[in-house]
């Protein structure tokens, strides 16, 4: 398996249950060897934890074991509530249940969670070998919209193959994310990439975005050329004819756009991201509100990840200065790397890529935002805004 893979471009699979239903020794079960610890002591798993592992027919993955449902006190309280954040986050929930206990509230009012968030889900019942028919029975009418598989943890070689064949079903419902360059280029199209070069680059490497962007290129057999922006003008000049599309680092916007001819569309690493990963229509509606904020507006810069900020960090250094230059140095400007229950007094979000981050994840980290209809933009949108860029940049 290529452990590289982003987990942003992975299948994630989070195993839900009640302590003691089986999900620890279900995860040993599908990696088929030891990679969690297993115990008859209630609550062995306390925190979600995640491997990587690449199966058959839905490449790499993600699978996270959770905290029991059934945890008790404040403390269990709080992991609950990490598992749950989990599942919002989910492409498939495995929802673990022992076929040797009879149901539970908990299992009651967790599979009402699934139905009410419309989780894509599948049920997997464990300790077969001693199943109690009367549970089972039980179970099953309960959980009567949602399809199930059993199995049992003590052979798992005997399940493996009817497991793996359930859960490639269940996680082909998953929702896909759009490529980069999906309805933007066709094939034998020319693109160029401009990829400065600059302190805030990575050492030896190209960020993720360039690289994503770069491969949906030759995944769509379109010509792709890579620079800087110092041989951008080379890079033109040398081509026969016009390129379809110059997309660019949105902090080398101001340079780009001069470079780039009118009649060549023009876009952002970060804007096409905007699309792949947000709601894109939503963010492009709220950059009429940066026309409009007022002097002493609470603007909030969210960053989904965490990272090393240099001197000059686009989130915490040159974004707010645009901002105090483009609208007033009286502006409340707020970097945060997770929202605060308060949001009533957050007049605009500007937000990053969330390259890092499944676009239902990023959403999910969102979702306060969007329920509460405050005016969000991305990087890449707000950068293209400041440069006199929008709408041209829009993609």
């Amino acid at each position: 398996m290529d452990i590289k893979t982003p987990v942003s471009e992975s299948l994630r699979i989070v195993l839900a249950g009640n302590r003691n239903a089986g999900k620890s020794s279900l995860l040993n079960s599908i990696f088929q060897k030891d990679v969690a610890i297993v115990s008859d002591v209630a609550g062995t798993t306390t925190d979600p934890v995640s491997r990587k592992i690449e199966l058959r027919n839905l490449g790499p993955c993600v699978i996270t074991d959770t905290a029991g449902l059934d945890d008790v006190g404040e403390l269990g309280k709080k992991r609950t509530e990490k598992s749950l954040e989990k599942l919002l986050e989910s492409d498939l929930v495995l929802f673990v249940s022992s076929l040797n206990k009879e149901i539970t509230q908990s299992e009651k009012d967790f599979y009402n969670f699934i139905k009410e968030k419309k989780l894509n889900s599948l049920l997997v019942y464990t300790f077969a070998e001693n199943e109690n028919n009367k549970f089972f029975e039980e179970k099953n009418e309960f959980f009567k919209d949602i399809d199930f598989i059993k199995t049992d943890n003590k052979k798992p070689a005997e399940y493996y193959e009817n497991l793996l064949f359930k859960i490639e079903k269940a996680a082909s419902k998953a929702e896909k994310e759009i490529g980069v360059l999906d309805g933007l280029v066709k094939k034998g199209d020319t693109v160029i990439l401009v990829c400065p070069i600059d302190d805030a680059a990575p050492k030896a490497r190209l960020i993720l975005p360039q690289v994503e962007t770069l491969r949906d290129c030759l995944d769509k057999n379109c010509k792709a050329f890579v620079c800087q922006v110092s041989e951008l003008k080379a890079t033109l000049d040398s081509l026969k004819d016009k390129p379809e599309l110059v997309i660019t680092d949105s902090q080398a916007f101001a340079e780009v756009s001069k470079i780039v001819p009118p009649d060549v569309r023009l876009t952002g690493f970060s804007i096409l991201f905007a699309r792949k990963k947000g709601d894109y229509d939503y963010f492009v509606k709220s950059i009429e509100y940066l026309n409009g904020l007022k002097s002493d507006a609470h603007i909030v810069i969210f960053e989904a990840c965490s990272h090393h900020r240099q001197d000059d960090d686009i989130g915490t250094v040159k974004i707010p200065a645009l901002l105090r230059k483009k609208i007033s140095d009286k502006l409340v400007i707020e970097n945060v790397r997770q929202f605060p229950e308060d949001l009533s007094s957050i007049d605009l979000v500007i937000t990053c890529g969330g390259c890092m981050f499944s676009r239902k994840m990023m959403l999910n980290k969102l979702c306060g935002i969007f329920e509460r209809q405050i005016p969000i933009v991305n990087y890449g949108l707000f950068l293209a805004w400041a440069n006199g860029l929008f709408p041209r940049a829009a993609i």
